[in-house]
């Protein structure tokens, strides 16, 4: 599955049936439809209260609660369920 906000896409719609990848277009304006949207709001709920020290550290916190949410069910079935409700 592709998830797109109407930008400029590669793939086409007659390519994607061929691969058997559903894309899904986001209504216009509609950033908290966008799943990376919520990813990043929940990445920077945990590192607001932090002090990072280094770059570093900053990138090893930010991919692991990148990894972390972005694996989850519950943040699929989320998003899921406010998507159905916006459309």
């Amino acid at each position: 599955m592709i998830i797109s906000d109407h930008t400029m896409l590669i793939l086409t719609s007659e390519t994607a049936k061929k691969i058997e990848i559903d894309l899904v277009f986001l209504p216009p304006y509609s950033p908290d439809l966008n799943p990376i949207e919520y990813i990043w709001k929940t990445v920077k709920r945990h590192l607001s209260p932090l002090f990072i020290e280094t770059q570093e550290q900053l990138r090893d916190i930010i991919e692991k609660y990148f990894k972390k949410n972005s694996e989850s069910l519950t943040f699929a079935s989320a998003w899921i369920k406010k998507f159905l409700k916006k459309v």
